[in-house]
């Protein structure tokens, strides 16, 4: 029989601005039949802090004593102490609770689950990570990197049949008009010359510049617009 419980433990963050401890979850794993403790931590991606396999199987001494830990020492609100670290125990699963209120005498009080304590950068940190990874229903207010979505797509993520139905029938075919940039009214403008690109599959737009003349003056650029959704009424500088 293995009995689970629930712990966290602090970790102090050197050389940090935003932060000077995390807490770090972890379980417990107690095994009856040898007394032997397994300790893994729950891993938080970017966290940069080493996780994982925390204590191997084995049996762990007391702080200052010869005895190791058993079953009475893992009750809830209990702190344990390996390894300079001190797990606060605080929740269990069904199975144990049953096990050790049968046959080892516990109180309800002393099964009854407590709360973690907030941990403010890792809650910012996974709405980040949710932000930046695409996740549905967030508003990541930014574009997602194409080849982002080709590498989803190839580990078989599947996209919008509406965007692929387009994509096949219209391909890389795109609209091309010549237009022009008026821009006499302005002290030194003068009259650009422009081609815009309207791609059928996604509706998005490209403005590439169009031959410039030589030696006018101006820094040579190769598109005023990458290819994206142009949105009809957006806000133009200097407009009221």
């Amino acid at each position: 029989r293995v009995l689970l419980f629930n712990a966290y433990h602090e970790e102090d963050v050197l050389q940090s601005a935003v932060e000077d401890k995390r807490i770090l979850t972890c379980e417990i794993y107690f095994y009856v039949e040898d007394g032997t403790m397994e300790i893994i931590q729950a891993k938080q991606e970017n966290s940069g802090i080493p996780q994982g396999v925390f204590l191997r199987r084995s049996k762990v001494a007391k702080r200052g004593s010869s005895r190791c830990y058993e079953i009475d020492d893992l009750k809830i609100g209990n702190q344990v102490l390996i390894y300079s670290r001190a797990f606060h125990i605080v929740n269990c699963n069904e199975s144990t609770r049953n096990y050790v209120l049968e046959n080892h005498g516990w109180s309800l009080d002393e099964v009854a689950p407590l709360p973690l304590p907030r941990d403010d950068y890792a809650e910012s940190n996974r709405a980040k990570m949710k932000r930046e990874s695409g996740v549905p229903g967030v508003d990541r207010k930014r574009k997602m990197n194409d080849l982002k979505l080709v590498m989803e797509s190839m580990l078989g993520k599947e996209r919008s049949i509406t965007d692929r139905g387009m994509f096949l029938e219209c391909g890389t075919d795109a609209l091309c008009f010549h237009v022009v940039w008026d821009d006499r009214e302005r002290l030194y403008g003068d009259i650009q010359y422009f081609r815009l690109f309207y791609y059928l599959a996604d509706d998005t737009v490209e403005i590439m510049r169009a031959q410039a003349k030589s030696n006018d003056g101006r820094d040579s650029f190769a598109k005023l617009l990458k290819r994206s959704n142009l949105p009809k009424n957006g806000w133009v500088l200097g407009s009221d």
